[in-house]
């Protein structure tokens, strides 16, 4: 058995970088060595080797490739059992959480609140799928209350708007005046006291939201639920309008809360491109990067696209 598992986890990656030992190497020796006396401590109650060997192979590629590394690169490390890790139970060695699989995504590929363009849709779960592939735990799943955070963000922004409307006036091109006029022909008109409720109630959304979070660390959604619209479809007419509104709607809860959420491209609708939204609780903003990384990572790019005539 080598004698690697004796050696300092600072060592240990000095040893991997300078390429005298293979992160392989150094995870054959621990497993060996939780092989030799576990079964008398049990100090190990779930083992991975055949993820933990995989792991260490892709370390030992990065260092022949001469990626940069971090500090602790290719040496491994044991993960205490009442810390969430994707796709294994949090057991917090209680026998009836045995199977309490943390997960790490949900998905939406159809928010609630109006129609989803199936391709938008399946480039969702296309990312979903992506990430499952990765590793990640992921099932499908809707934030509470989904659409009183479109209502909510409807009443708020309503109410900032007619007050500010002069000022927009004098900075908004033609465009913007027009779909800003269909907005507020559209929408209720919201008083003070409606405008205080909303914002009242947005703090009990934003409790409900940050609860459910921790259950599912991340939310996969789409950016908007239809393809891009050609130039001035927003503004031709009230109905396309109101239409506008509505497929923007899987932006509006974390504009209303809010919180972080990262954009990657995951495919096309109607020869368009698509993105997917990583939404996540408030000041997980390297979570919703890295998520959104390991996606674009899985996917690769989807360019050149050929431009579409209008």
């Amino acid at each position: 058995m080598s004698e690697l598992w004796r050696k300092g986890a600072v060592e240990l990656a000095a040893l991997i970088r300078d390429r005298e030992v293979s992160s392989r190497e150094v995870v054959q020796a621990h497993l060996d060595r939780i092989e030799a006396v576990n079964p008398q401590l049990n100090a190990i109650v779930r083992l991975l080797p055949d993820q933990a060997l995989a792991a260490a192979d892709a370390a030992d590629q990065a260092v022949a490739d001469g990626n940069g590394l971090g500090p602790l690169h290719g040496v491994p490390f044991t993960v205490k059992e009442n810390i969430d890790l994707a796709g294994t139970p949090t057991t917090q060695a209680i026998p009836a959480l045995a199977e309490a699989v943390a997960p790490i995504d949900a998905v939406l590929p159809e928010p609630p609140g109006g129609s989803t363009h199936p391709e938008v849709a399946a480039a969702v779960r296309r990312a979903a799928d992506a990430l499952a592939d990765d590793g990640f735990k992921v099932t499908e799943a809707v934030p509470p209350d989904y659409e009183q955070a479109i209502e909510l963000w409807s009443t708020i922004l309503i109410a900032d708007l007619r007050v500010m409307k002069p000022v927009l006036d004098e900075l908004m091109g033609p465009g913007g005046r027009q779909f800003l006029d269909y907005a507020l022909d559209y929408l209720p008109v919201s008083d003070v006291a409606s405008w205080a409720m909303a914002h009242t109630a947005r703090h009990g959304l934003a409790r409900r939201w940050s609860l459910w979070y921790q259950e599912y660390p991340v939310l996969l959604s789409p950016v908007w639920t239809q393809p891009a619209f050609p130039l001035d479809f927003d503004i031709a007419s009230l109905d396309n309008a109101i239409a506008t509104l509505e497929l923007m709607r899987p932006v509006l809860p974390a504009n209303l809360l809010g919180t972080p959420a990262a954009v990657v491209p995951a495919g096309m609708a109607d020869g368009l491109p698509v993105g997917v939204q990583v939404m996540g609780g408030k000041y997980t903003e390297l979570r919703c990067l890295a998520v959104a990384e390991a996606i674009e990572r899985k996917l690769g790019p989807i360019t050149p696209i050929d431009p579409v005539a209008g």
